[in-house]
């Protein structure tokens, strides 16, 4: 297990690619589809060029979403109007009438995908460098955050959900993981390899009604897959546990156990640690600025300090966050999208480019952190339990599992930090009495610990 303390020793700047979905409205978009040279095509609502990365909307629950590049555009038909109307028995339908087509090179296997229609194309965002650089896209809306939250996953991410409510979004990310679990592992069949890693999602919610809820709804959801894979392939899907963990925390209460559980992957076998690669955050639509805010920098401390173990993307819901930005963007839009110069001296305003690019993008976000009072989130997560009592447990075991600095194995004693009277197995006890639970450090208990005198 990665060791928290480490963390302050190690903080490196890492970079930041912020961006707005959907993107301004540009002059190239329109309610039309539209051909330049066939290397650019647009929809109602995005504009794309050739090599561009897109998501193809699937057209059903039951079908399995791809996700590949732009490598050709061509018009089907040669002349007439892009949208016609027809009446049926509600009054007036209108149809669109697409005269282009797309195609795809898918990304998991290389095959091609021909006859695309613009309008079931939707963006997906990438960072220049996952090692080097952590995507945040802001959107305001449910579906939005829904479709980016779906259409970024790759096979094995580990997705953490913060404000997971009564789990929809939750029961779409865990389908998309187990479809693409299902095709890696038929095409990895046909290439006679076995080793086919598995997604997984921690998803955390303050009420425990909206944790109940969402277990039921997405347990529902993953029996269906389940049954229906089995019955089409004979394939054994991994287990629910293994797949998807549900918690009641409040990551900015209690951020080293919000930690522990969105860094542990339980699988059949033993415990394993990994950071997310992958991070949603939906602590409601409108909820006020300064709680968005301050999540955000938790996770921007905790699971983006480690070039090696970092989140690839966050994705955050949240209309406040996404007005603030409006009122803080400067008047002009720059219209050059080939290069964002990033210049210290100038102005901290951020600038959002016709592509959905926020140009001073980390800069806006640490004025605005800063612009609040001084009594936020800690800058890391080493510091952050500094400053706050240790929890309290009704029951030791309620405590969650921290092993030893010594050698990451062995656990520590929750009994001897947790309870008055100390662990009443004594020397027998096989976990560990020498470390403090809280700040793992030596020589006291969670009780006890000095940092909080």
């Amino acid at each position: 297990m990665r060791r928290i303390s480490s963390l302050a020793m190690t903080i490196k700047r890492r970079n930041y690619l912020w961006r707005l979905h959907p993107p301004p409205p540009s002059k190239e978009a329109s309610s039309s589809i539209k051909q330049s040279k066939t290397t650019k095509v647009s929809n109602s609502k995005f504009n794309f060029n050739l090599n561009d990365n897109v998501y193809i909307r699937p057209k059903s629950t039951k079908e399995f979403g791809i996700s590949g590049r732009i490598v050709d555009i061509t018009s089907s038909v040669s002349s007439g109007s892009t949208t016609t109307s027809a009446k049926d028995g509600n009054g007036i339908k209108k149809r669109r009438l697409e005269d282009i087509r797309v195609s795809i090179q898918q990304s998991h296997n290389g095959n091609m995908k021909v006859g695309v229609r613009p309008s079931r194309l939707f963006p997906i965002h990438e960072s220049s460098n996952d090692k080097e650089e952590t995507l945040i896209i802001i959107t305001p809306d449910t579906t939005n955050y829904r479709q980016l939250a779906t259409s970024h996953l790759r096979g094995s991410d580990k997705v953490l959900e913060i404000g997971c409510s009564t789990g929809e979004c939750t029961a779409l990310v865990l389908r998309r993981l187990m479809l693409l679990y299902k095709n890696n592992n038929l095409q990895y069949q046909e290439k006679k390899k076995t080793n086919i890693q598995t997604g997984s999602i921690c998803a955390f919610d303050i009420g425990s009604d909206m944790v109940k809820q969402a277990s039921t709804r997405v347990q529902s959801e993953f029996n269906a897959l389940q049954h229906h894979s089995h019955q089409a392939t004979d394939l054994q899907m991994p287990s629910y546990t293994d797949m998807i963990q549900f918690y009641k925390i409040d990551a900015l209460s209690d951020p080293k156990r919000a930690y522990t559980h969105a860094t542990t992957i339980t699988t059949s076998s033993k415990d394993q640690s990994k950071s997310p690669d992958v991070i949603l955050i939906d602590i409601g639509g409108n909820r006020e600025l300064k709680g968005v805010v301050q999540m955000i920098e938790w996770v921007q401390s905790a699971f983006c300090q480690n070039d090696d173990d970092s989140a690839r993307a966050i994705i955050v819901k949240s209309e406040s966050l996404a007005e603030e930005l409006t009122k803080s963007t400067q008047s002009s839009i720059k219209e050059d999208e080939k290069k964002i110069e990033a210049d210290s001296s100038t102005d901290q305003q951020p600038t959002v480019l016709d592509n959905g690019i926020i140009n001073q993008g980390q800069k806006w976000f640490k004025s605005l952190l800063s612009s609040f009072s001084t009594n936020t989130t800690a800058s890391t997560v080493a510091t952050h339990h500094h400053q706050r009592r240790a929890p309290t447990y009704n029951h030791p075991l309620k405590a969650p599992l921290v092993l030893s600095p010594k050698d990451d194995k062995i656990a520590i004693c929750r009994f001897h930090n947790y309870d008055i009277d100390g662990c009443k197995n004594g020397t027998r006890c096989p976990c560990d009495h020498q470390f403090c639970h809280w700040c793992r450090e030596v020589g006291h208990t969670a009780l006890n610990c000095h940092h909080f005198k």
